[in-house]
């Protein structure tokens, strides 16, 4: 290559570089973008700008990358998620538009426990001044009602609100959910944890929630599902030690609560995407999932249901009284999961569509604690 190239020249030349299908139009503009640092309105209005060789260069170098079936968003090293900037590479999966539901719907149900509990709050802050309130009455809404006691900052009184993200990845549900959360709350304690089994997806999380201004309320834990949140049993007094690893990621101070490490208190949510493609289907998978994304955020076991399994018998015990489990599944797996969280004794079980019309997102109530 010896010359410069016009910018829809070398964009076109990107195309037919490509597989012919509805992506390649747009895979092609955005690595063209990114090497360039221009936009949409460059290709519509200066289709004749020259390209410098070293950059054209560049530009199809990456498109050979993503002709050989890497994806573009780890071409990239980002991705859009919820209208939010995430960072993602071959660590992580990357965040699917289907997986908005299940934000969405935390976002709707946090909001609903973050209301009453601003509610319960007040009521005690009358009750202490000598008040009282007359024709109080109960919510009917099927997740209106939180744990009292648990999630009390006991040494000041004041109500946290504590969101657990199991098989984290990039972060993107736990901090989608926090983003938005605390800006229709600024004046309220929301926390968040998340745990993983891969310390190089938790060092993406790090980093994304970094960039989003999150790190002061967040903890990244590493283990086998419920197992990292033992990592921290014993408050401060064991953090320094398992932070000592350089696998383990964690904040102090938003694991930090009354001097409580994680295992001491309780969640009022806990979200999930766990992995729940079954094991012999991951081979049928397209070739830029089955070749570029880790096999450990997809493999859910023989029948895809594994992980769901561990979460319905888990996650009773470290949530609060009437705290809400919200899981991603499968588009075949409307069944079969409510089943799981039914035999466990979960309870106002619901099943959400997401925009095609499929099987996405179950909610539910955690079982009755005796």
């Amino acid at each position: 290559m010896s010359k410069d190239w016009q910018y829809r020249q070398l964009y076109e030349r990107g195309i037919s570089m490509l597989p012919r299908d509805e992506d390649a139009r747009l895979d092609a503009r955005l690595l063209l973008e990114e090497v360039c640092g221009t936009n949409l309105q460059t290709l519509l209005v200066y289709p004749e700008k020259e390209v410098p060789v070293a950059q054209a260069e560049q530009y199809l170098s990456m498109v050979r990358r993503r002709a050989a079936g890497e994806p573009t968003a780890y071409i990239l090293g980002r991705t859009e998620f919820m209208g939010l900037p995430f960072s993602v590479n071959s660590d992580v999966l990357i965040p699917e538009q289907d997986t908005e539901v299940l934000v969405e719907t935390a976002v709707e149900l946090g909001s609903r426990l973050l209301k009453d509990q601003q509610s319960r709050s007040s009521l005690r802050n009358t009750d202490r001044e000598g008040g009282s309130v007359q024709g109080q009455s109960k919510s009917t809404d099927t997740f209106s009602s939180i744990g009292q006691t648990d999630q009390l900052n006991k040494a000041e009184g004041t109500s946290v609100f504590r969101v657990l993200d199991m098989c984290t990845g990039s972060g993107c549900i736990l901090l989608s959910v926090l983003h938005y959360l605390r800006a229709a709350f600024p004046g309220a304690d929301i926390q968040g944890t998340g745990c993983d089994l891969s310390s190089k997806a938790l060092a993406v999380a790090k980093k994304n929630a970094e960039n989003l201004g999150l790190r002061g309320c967040t903890a990244f834990l590493q283990g086998d599902l419920f197992a990292a949140l033992d990592n921290c049993r014993g408050g401060k007094e064991n953090i320094a030690a398992v932070d000592s690893r350089p696998s383990f990621i964690t904040n102090e101070n938003a694991l930090q609560q009354a001097d409580a490490g994680p295992a001491e208190y309780r969640f009022d949510m806990v979200v999930s995407n766990p992995p729940y493609i079954a094991t012999d289907v991951i081979n049928t998978l397209p070739a830029e999932v089955r070749c570029a994304e880790p096999h450990m955020a997809l493999d859910g076991g023989a029948d895809g249901l594994s992980f769901y399994r561990r979460l319905a018998q888990g996650i009773p015990k470290i949530a609060v009284q009437n705290g809400i489990i919200i899981v991603e599944i499968g588009y075949d797996q409307g069944e079969s999961v409510p089943a799981i969280l039914r035999n466990a004794g979960y309870r106002d079980i619901r099943l959400i569509r997401d925009y095609g019309g499929r099987d996405r997102v179950v909610t539910a109530r955690t079982p009755v604690q005796v």
